[in-house]
């Protein structure tokens, strides 16, 4: 947590799994407290989302089986979408092409970014 105005502690306090452990930070800075996070974690694969994320679908569990099935691929990602009030206006949106061969050129013609959901 990095100062969310979410209730995100009872939420996250409420989930009855033991995979998910809580941690408070005190205001140190988005990168600060991704940094930290990412120090202490103890699995195999690592999402970042932020509680104003939206995904119509099961990303986490598509990339993850993915995964799975292609252990010679060490990075998923997805298109993104960025929203001002509602979910009809759509600023602006990034559409990443699916097949490796097009994303590997557009990476290297700094064509795509690989961006953290913000």
């Amino acid at each position: 947590m990095n100062g969310s105005i979410e209730d995100i502690e009872n939420i996250v306090l409420g989930i009855n799994d033991n995979r998910v452990t809580y941690i408070r930070f005190k205001r140190i800075g988005l990168i600060a407290a991704l940094n930290e996070g990412i120090k202490l974690c103890q699995t195999k694969y690592l999402a970042i989302i932020d509680s104003d994320d939206i995904a119509p679908t099961n990303p986490i569990k598509n990339q993850y089986f993915y995964l799975e099935k292609n252990p010679e691929i060490g990075l998923v990602g997805t298109s993104i979408k960025y929203f001002v009030k509602n979910l009809n206006e759509s600023i602006w949106s990034i559409r990443m092409p699916e097949d490796h061969n097009k994303i590997m050129i557009g990476l290297k013609k700094s064509k795509f970014l690989l961006h953290h959901s913000r």
